[in-house]
């Protein structure tokens, strides 16, 4: 058995970030690292909805789904490894100041945490605490890996920090189930928060079915209550290869997030072979292999559909580029990346 690593999780709570914090663990476990993840709640709290292969370690006794509650077992945790691995503020946070967790420190900063619980007032004076730790994380002198260049905004410009990004499966996330639809089929994974910019989305969809436009929209998870009134058909993949299905199913998949991390949907978009409409991505180029849009811009949405249904020879060597762009994120090339920062 190789280096023991342990990953420091805050919650179990089902996120996209957490899916590719257990795909890591079981890349490494399978290179012959001894991998754990230490999670701060119950285990109970939230039943595993992701496939992972490693040892999950829950917090012993009763602990609150409270921040402070959290963090409070986080320093008292004692744990020895190689590796210690951060992947959320306030586990960097608890990593360096608690004593009795013993190893070589990193810190995965899979997202700008800072800008999460600043993007409105409210929001702001509401989770302040949040703000602040936030920031402080990034002051402590853990050596940092980010996983896409605009996880880099609030950290100090004097470093070069290295980048490892999320990977995919290209056994499940691929063109081969591709089909050709009569009608345009419009995609778009919905979701509540109003960063995600499902409202945009919506209301662009508005102004394409009355420019007269003849398309269907499909709708993945559906969590967006506000929606222009416009008539869609909707699905809940339950595994990735049923989402996988959803991104093959249609002509265009349409990103819309103001702030995020690595931008998985337009990635997996590409790997499908579906057409990507996306806010600023972290890899790829525009015009290339995705089409660009502005955050917050539904009229930027719908010229970017009727450009596609315009120009369809451009619109397919950008879509064919795209899949020639996601061959670079496989999980094989991700986890030797890792595999150099631990050994370093």
């Amino acid at each position: 058995m190789g280096k023991k690593i342990v990953f420091l999780i805050y919650t179990l709570t089902p996120t996209g970030g957490l899916k590719v914090l257990f795909k890591i663990g079981n890349k490494l476990k399978e290179s012959g690292y001894d991998v754990e993840f230490y999670v701060a709640e119950n285990l109970a709290d939230y039943p595993l909805q992701y496939q992972n292969s490693c040892k999950i370690v829950g917090a012993n006794g009763n602990v609150l789904n409270t921040f402070f509650s959290r963090l409070a077992y986080l320093f008292n945790a004692q744990i020895k490894a190689d590796v210690i691995v951060a992947t959320y503020f306030p586990t960097a946070i608890a990593a360096y100041f608690n004593k009795n967790i013993v190893g070589k420190l990193l810190y995965y900063v899979q997202a700008d945490e800072t800008h999460f619980f600043s993007f409105r007032l409210l929001t702001l004076v509401r989770r302040f605490h949040y703000f602040l730790f936030a920031h402080v994380s990034y002051l402590i002198p853990i050596r940092k890996i980010v996983n896409c260049a605009g996880s880099t905004t609030s950290l100090s410009k004097r470093n070069n920090y290295p980048v490892i990004p999320p990977g995919f499966d290209p056994i499940i996330y691929n063109p081969s189930k591709k089909g050709v639809n009569t009608v345009l089929k419009i995609g778009h994974i919905s979701r509540v928060e109003r960063r995600k910019g499902s409202l945009e989305f919506f209301e662009a969809m508005k102004l394409l079915r009355e420019e007269g436009l003849d398309f269907e929209i499909l709708i993945a998870y559906d969590f967006c209550k506000e929606t222009a009134q416009v008539d869609y058909e909707k699905c809940k993949p339950k595994s990735e290869s049923e989402l996988a299905d959803f991104y093959s199913s249609c002509d265009i998949i349409i990103s819309t997030v103001w702030e995020k991390g690595f931008a998985y949907p337009p990635l997996e978009t590409m790997a499908c072979g579906s057409i990507s409409i996306s806010t600023p991505i972290d890899y790829g180029k525009e015009w290339h292999d995705h089409v660009p849009i502005a955050v917050n811009n539904a009229s930027a949405i719908k010229e970017a559909v009727l450009w596609i249904v315009n120009n369809p020879l451009e619109a397919e060597k950008i879509r064919q580029n795209g899949i020639a762009t996601s061959h670079k994120y496989t999980w094989d090339f991700i986890v030797e990346s890792w595999i150099k920062e631990i050994e370093k």
